[in-house]
């Protein structure tokens, strides 16, 4: 029998990965370089893009107070629109917890217009 062995990820996720466990540390100013705006996640593979997308939404809530905007439901919209909700558990499980912060308006309750997906 033949093992999985895990793919280590291509180098050019490594520098996102490095900042990423900082984050999960809790260095702000790790996650202030990871996720400020502008920033691009457009050279790096898939799954290390899912990992970056769930995080900063984490961030993102569990900070609520920094973020009084509709940042958080437009970055769960992005993981609904390019990973769909039963792509990643956590992705479900960070919709709930954006419920329950907006129901208890911690952060506002906001509608954002999401494109239809392609079915291909």
């Amino acid at each position: 029998m033949v093992r999985d062995r895990e793919v280590p990820p291509p180098p050019a996720d490594l520098a996102a990965l490095e900042l990423l466990a900082r984050v999960e540390a809790g260095d702000a100013a790790a996650a202030a370089t990871l996720f400020a705006d502008g920033r691009s996640w457009v050279e790096l593979s898939g799954p290390t893009r899912l990992r970056l997308a769930v995080a900063e939404l984490r961030h993102v809530l569990a900070h609520p107070e920094g973020f009084p905007d509709d940042r958080a439901r437009e970055l769960y919209s992005t993981l609904l629109d390019e990973w769909g909700p039963t792509h990643d558990p956590a992705i479900r499980a960070l919709g709930e917890q954006l419920h329950t912060l907006e129901d208890s308006g911690a952060l506002p309750r906001s509608m954002v217009v999401r494109s239809r997906r392609r079915r291909e």
